[in-house]
């Protein structure tokens, strides 16, 4: 589902998916959206 998207585009797709739950407040929220196929962080 990832593989082939931006960043942006990436987190956009998260947040569709979280939905209503995107309209309460949130204290922080890491996002690290990667196809399979990526790298890890820091490889």
């Amino acid at each position: 589902m990832f593989s082939g998207q931006a960043t942006v585009a990436r987190h956009r797709m998260v947040y569709q998916a979280l939905g209503e739950l995107m309209r309460h407040p949130i204290h922080a929220l890491a996002i690290q959206a990667r196809a399979p196929d990526d790298p890890a962080p820091g490889a």
